[in-house]
């Protein structure tokens, strides 16, 4: 079976630090930046790829992180258990962004 490879890194952008998602898959991949931005490096643990205890709202985005590699993983498990052809680029890279962007209620 495939497997579904997901990392989070910092990358500097001016003054200010942006939170990449990489997803791996059928040697293909994906990058792109979550909605989080921090102003310091400081409080991103980059071997554990999450915040750091110290970090006053640590539990919380944690926990955000976490929910879209659990979405990502269910999509991608049941994409493959329905289909058997190629996950494209470009459904993942749909997957990630109502993952991170959920529709706006009406």
């Amino acid at each position: 079976m495939s497997r579904l490879n997901i990392n989070y890194y910092l990358t500097e952008v001016k003054e200010h630090y942006y939170i990449y998602i990489s997803v791996v898959w059928q040697r293909q991949r994906i990058r792109k930046p979550l909605n989080f931005i921090i102003d310091k490096k400081e409080i991103w643990d980059k071997k554990k790829q999450r915040f750091k205890s110290s970090y006053m709202f640590s539990s919380e985005m944690n926990l955000k992180i976490a929910s879209v590699s659990e979405e990502l993983t269910k999509f991608y498990n049941q994409r493959l258990a329905n289909n058997k052809a190629a996950i494209q680029k470009y459904e993942i890279e749909e997957a990630i962004n109502k993952i991170i962007k959920p529709p706006k209620e009406q």
